[in-house]
């Protein structure tokens, strides 16, 4: 049997809440064969969990000495979240984008890496995003 995977999803407020299904659909659709572990990281929750998900310290999460890890980071202030994907990225822990198979995704689009694409969002053609841009529900590029 293949190892399991860890993925930290960074931030537990509302944004994380909202984009833990998705993370849960692609993860199921990517890692079909493996045992994967879910957990919120988050340096500011009193909660051991949140809406059922574990939730670790960043000292916790960087420290579990796992083979494959993924992460992406569901904090709306930029400068926080490049400086979460830096710090992740340093410790050679993978990026993974969360795009949602129900999203529109129309020809010649370029998604940087640890993307979130919500359901009913739409890219239009010809396109290039950044790294760990958030597409909300609904929303157009």
């Amino acid at each position: 049997m293949k190892a399991p995977v860890l993925f930290g999803l960074f931030g537990a407020g509302g944004f994380g809440r909202e984009v833990m299904p998705i993370a849960r659909e692609v993860l199921k659709t990517r890692f079909a064969d493996r045992d994967v572990q879910i957990v919120f990281v988050d340096s500011n929750s009193s909660s051991a969990a949140v809406n059922g998900v574990p939730c670790w310290t960043p000292e916790k999460f960087f420290a579990e000495n796992q083979s494959e890890k993924y992460f992406n980071v569901a904090i709306a202030n930029s400068r926080i979240r490049q400086k979460v994907a830096e710090e992740a990225k340093m410790k050679k822990i993978q990026s993974l984008s969360l795009i949602s198979p129900r999203a529109e995704i129309g020809d010649g689009v370029q998604i940087g890496e640890g993307a979130i694409v919500f359901p009913l969002a739409v890219l239009t053609a010809n396109i290039q995003i950044g790294m760990f841009f958030h597409c909300y529900f609904f929303c157009s590029v």
